[in-house]
C-alpha cells in the first residue's frame, strides 16, 4: 500500500507540474512571440543536461522554479521540445500507475 500511494503521489505531481510549465510557457510567449528554445531547437530533458528551458524560464521570472520529474532517471523525466521555429512545443512526461506517456502542446 505505501509505494502504491507514492506512485500515486509522484504522478499526481508530474500531471500538475507540466501544466504549471504551461502557464510559464504562455507568459513568456506572451512577451517574447516564441517558445524557449536554443540555436539548435533541441528536445531536453528538463533539469538536465543542456537544460536552456529552465533557465529561460526563471530568469525572466515567467517561474520561480522549474523542478524535475519526482524519480528523474531514463524512464521517467519531463522533456520539452520546441517546434516550428519555436512557435509551438512538446511537453512529454510518464506515469508510473499507468505505464503511459502523455504529450501536452499548447
Amino acid at each position: 500500500f505505501l509505494s502504491q500511494g507514492r506512485m500515486k503521489g509522484r504522478d499526481a505531481r508530474r500531471q500538475r507540474d507540466p501544466h504549471e510549465f504551461q502557464t510559464a510557457l504562455s507568459l513568456y510567449y506572451t512577451d517574447k512571440l516564441h517558445f524557449p528554445t536554443d540555436s539548435a531547437g533541441s528536445e531536453i530533458i528538463i533539469g538536465g543536461d543542456n537544460d536552456y528551458f529552465s533557465s529561460q524560464l526563471t530568469s525572466g521570472g515567467y517561474i520561480p522554479q522549474v523542478t524535475p520529474d519526482p524519480i528523474q532517471n531514463a524512464i521517467y523525466h519531463y522533456t520539452y521540445t520546441p517546434l516550428r521555429n519555436a512557435q509551438n512545443y512538446e511537453l512529454r512526461y510518464q506515469l508510473e500507475s499507468r505505464d503511459q506517456e502523455i504529450v501536452l502542446n499548447p
